[in-house]
């Protein structure tokens, strides 16, 4: 479907429709769902343009594409530049980020993105805390793991299934790793 949508983008141009930041942020939104980082990051890059404004939305979108893809440094890369588009990262974008940093094991950058978004008064869901429990639990880091779960409160978060399974994963992967270390 996603190669429908870009077509379909295509074909605006073509019966001379212009393309707006809805058009355009729904084909880069298609390209993340499939793993097509590369083609959203060229929609993205043709919206100024094509005079269409990007947007948070934009932004997001081809965040979440390059952390699909295991694509984290660019999906940093993206997150930073936002402030030079004159779009201000906003609480999905941050999220974005986290989801792109656990995914490439980088749980001090999904961290420090979860700080980001705690200290510029943005108010981070349930969603961006278990991701970064997550990002924790791919490295190992049960202890952090378990703090950001026994934190979430202080935030007014409740905790959900997803940071529980994700702690727990923590713990379970140390013991693993403990437990091959004594195999001769």
């Amino acid at each position: 479907m996603w190669e429908h949508a870009v077509s379909l983008l295509g074909d605006m141009k073509r019966v001379l429709v212009t393309p707006n930041d809805v058009s355009y942020n729904s084909a880069i939104s298609s390209c993340a769902d499939v793993g097509e980082w590369r083609l959203a990051l060229q929609l993205l890059e043709q919206l100024p343009g094509e005079l269409v404004r990007t947007d948070a939305i934009s932004f997001s979108a081809a965040i979440t594409s390059c952390g699909q893809a295991g694509q984290w440094q660019r999906a940093l890369v993206l997150l930073a530049s936002m402030l030079q588009a004159a779009v201000e990262p906003n609480q999905l974008c941050l999220s974005a980020g986290i989801f792109a940093a656990a995914n490439g094991c980088e749980w001090e950058v999904a961290l420090a993105l979860l700080q980001n978004i705690l200290e510029t008064r943005m108010s981070p869901d349930g969603v961006s805390w278990s991701t970064a429990i997550s990002a924790c639990e791919k490295s190992s880091r049960w202890q952090l793991a378990s703090y950001l779960l026994v934190s979430m409160p202080n935030a007014d978060i409740s905790p959900d299934e997803y940071g529980f399974n994700s702690a727990i994963a923590a713990c379970e992967r140390v013991c693993r790793e403990r437990a091959s270390s004594f195999d001769c």
